[in-house]
């Protein structure tokens, strides 16, 4: 351990972290996506950048319907107060792009 001029022992302050926390998902996924990257890593996973609500606009009737349910599911499973905002934000896209196919389809 270092010492002082008096002999005393120092303890040793650094200007780095102490630990490599990760960005936050919502921030790793901005900056890929305005990078323009159409993936990126985090906590050593692939992830896209495509939104839910991009992600819809390619779906049948029959496919947001089941986004909405696994979206919905997932969101009364989330542990975090972010977590459950992300996956509302989810179901909100895909209800969004579900009640517009419904009405393509001639539902009312």
């Amino acid at each position: 351990m270092p010492q002082d001029k008096k002999g005393k022992k120092t303890s040793v302050r650094s200007s780095k972290p102490l630990d490599k926390t990760p960005k936050p998902f919502r921030d790793s996924f901005s900056e890929a996506k305005k990078g323009g990257k159409k993936t990126f890593k985090w906590k050593g996973n692939s992830y896209s950048t495509q939104t839910a609500s991009e992600k819809a606009k390619s779906m049948g009737l029959e496919e947001t319907g089941k986004a909405v349910d696994k979206a919905f599911s997932n969101y009364m499973r989330a542990k975090s107060p972010s977590q459950r905002k992300s996956y509302r934000e989810i179901e909100k896209s895909y209800s969004k792009a579900h009640q517009k196919n419904l009405k393509k389809s001639g539902y009312k």
